[in-house]
C-alpha cells in the first residue's frame, strides 16, 4: 500500500491543538508516520511537496518534515514536472487549486493508493485513480482491515 501526504497533513501536528478535530487529525497523522517507519505502508513524496516545505518560514517544522521524508520509498521528481502539470490542469477543471492538483497528480504518478489530507475542500474530490482521505478515516480503515 502506498500513500502520499500533502503539506497540510504534515503540518497538522504543529497546528495549535485547540479543537478535537485538529487533535484527532494530529494523532492519526502521527499513527500514519508510525506505520511508515515500521514499513507497514510505503510513502511517496514529490518535488511539489519539497517546494512547499522549503517555503515554510518555520525552521523547526521544515527540518522535522524533511527529516521524516527520508522514510519515503517513492519520489516524483523534476523529471515528471510536465506530467504533473498535465494532470494538474485536468484536475483544476474540477475547481481544485493548482498546488493541490499538483500534489494529487504527483500521488497518481507515484501510483499511490491513498492521498491523505486534512484539507476539507480537497476531501470532496473523487477519482477512480486514487482515494482522497482524511488521516482519521485512513487509520479507521487501516485498523478495520488489519484487526
Amino acid at each position: 500500500m502506498k500513500v502520499y501526504l500533502d503539506n497540510c497533513c504534515y503540518n497538522r501536528p504543529f497546528d495549535t491543538q485547540n479543537g478535537d478535530t485538529i487533535i484527532f487529525e494530529s494523532i492519526a497523522k502521527m499513527s500514519i508516520q508510525r506505520l511508515i517507519t515500521n514499513q507497514k505502508i510505503d510513502l511517496a513524496h514529490s518535488i511539489v511537496l519539497l517546494e512547499e516545505i522549503y517555503n515554510n518560514p518555520f525552521k523547526y517544522k521544515k527540518e522535522q518534515i524533511l527529516g521524516f521524508l527520508s522514510n519515503s520509498k517513492i519520489y516524483v521528481g523534476e523529471d515528471k514536472r510536465s506530467e504533473i502539470s498535465i494532470y494538474a490542469n485536468e484536475l483544476m477543471k474540477n475547481g481544485i487549486k493548482y498546488m493541490d492538483a499538483a500534489h494529487i497528480s504527483a500521488a497518481i504518478i507515484a501510483q499511490c493508493d491513498f492521498f491523505i489530507t486534512t484539507d476539507k475542500k480537497l476531501l470532496n474530490y473523487k477519482s477512480d485513480k486514487i482515494i482522497v482521505i482524511n488521516p482519521v478515516d485512513f487509520i479507521r480503515m487501516w485498523e478495520s482491515k488489519n484487526a
